[in-house]
């Protein structure tokens, strides 16, 4: 567990509505992919939790037979925000926490990051802001991660927006040390673009975070 305080946390809970959904994609907006919502939608409207639920199971139990773990993972997170969004939470950690391992086993990071992130949406509800906590930290450090693959890779719109996404998340766990590589990140990318406007904004809020910290 890093030095983030658990009021900190306690405020970005505060600007989260609490009908909100884990999210389900790190590249779209959007609360569910296009295919979990046609999978979901799929089901008529007046269909019981119980029967969606043995649906998903089922689509479980076929894909672990068939030993194809990438989509029984995609099942288990489809499933674990059905429970979510049906409060039914611990159920919905269950789900999450077998799609983590198995998005680890995968070597997948951004369904990693995507399981921490519900994870951690699922622990606040429950009340346990210390796992919570965790899970974000967790999926921080991923944020930074995949942003550097993109970054390797050449594909520096990605890389832009994953380490954005980190500047965002480790200002609102005013986390300083993740705030000042993100802005570090920022910087050397759009140096590397041409874009010297852009890269001193970063740089200049890397100095104003380098300058908070030696004066703590």
């Amino acid at each position: 567990m890093s030095n983030y305080t658990v009021e900190a946390y306690k405020d970005l809970s505060k600007q989260t509505n609490e009908t909100d959904v884990p999210l389900k994609d790190d590249e779209k907006p959007l609360l569910l992919e296009k295919r979990e919502k046609d999978e979901m939608n799929s089901a008529e409207p007046n269909r019981s939790l119980n029967e969606q639920v043995k649906h998903f199971e089922r689509k479980i139990r076929a894909y672990s037979k068939a030993k194809d773990k990438a989509n029984e993972g995609e099942a288990l997170s489809s499933l674990g925000i059905l429970y979510y969004k049906a409060s039914k939470f611990f159920d919905a950690r269950s789900c999450h926490e077998r799609h983590l391992v198995i998005a680890k086993s995968l070597h997948n990071k951004r369904a990693e990051k995507r399981a921490y992130c519900n994870l951690g949406c699922t622990y606040r509800r429950i009340g346990d802001l210390d796992r919570a906590l965790e899970c974000y930290e967790e999926e921080a450090k991923l944020l930074n991660n995949i942003g550097n693959i993109y970054e390797q890779r050449n594909d520096f719109d990605k890389a832009v927006y994953h380490h954005q996404r980190r500047l965002d998340v480790a200002k609102e766990l005013k986390d300083l040390d993740g705030e000042s590589k993100a802005c570090a990140s920022l910087g050397n990318i759009y140096h590397l673009l041409g874009n010297i406007r852009e890269s001193i904004n970063y740089y200049e809020k890397l100095v104003a975070c380098l300058k908070y910290k030696l004066g703590e």
